[in-house]
């Protein structure tokens, strides 16, 4: 579902500009991969934000968590993506120099209007 996010706490961000072609691209992949259904290890909230991030020339690659098997889980799980491994790559980037990146408390911005 997308929501307003409107004074909503986050800590990481990576801002793009992007032409006319690039946000209807965005739009249509946005529809497109509502259809797919959730999944915590192979579609969840982040790998749906990459897509349609990565669909407008966002280019964000997350390495998968790897959850290791210990004596009280005997399998190890891997989940494609996560809140926190998208974290740490926008944070790498930021370490990197990219000025796009920004971490850190911050707050959505107002609302200019409903969703």
């Amino acid at each position: 579902m997308i929501v307003n996010d409107q004074d909503h706490d986050f800590g990481a961000s990576y801002t793009i500009n992007v032409n006319y072609s690039q946000f209807q691209n965005a739009l249509t992949q946005s529809v497109t991969l509502s259809n797919n259904s959730y999944n915590l290890l192979n579609f969840n909230c982040t790998d749906y934000a990459l897509g349609v991030f990565n669909v407008a020339g966002g280019n964000l690659q997350v390495s998968p968590l790897v959850i290791p098997a210990t004596a009280l889980n005997p399998f190890s799980l891997n989940v494609n993506s996560t809140p926190s491994t998208l974290y740490n790559q926008i944070k790498n980037l930021q370490n990197l120099g990219n000025t796009n990146t920004q971490s850190g408390k911050l707050k959505a911005s107002s609302s200019h209007g409903p969703c």
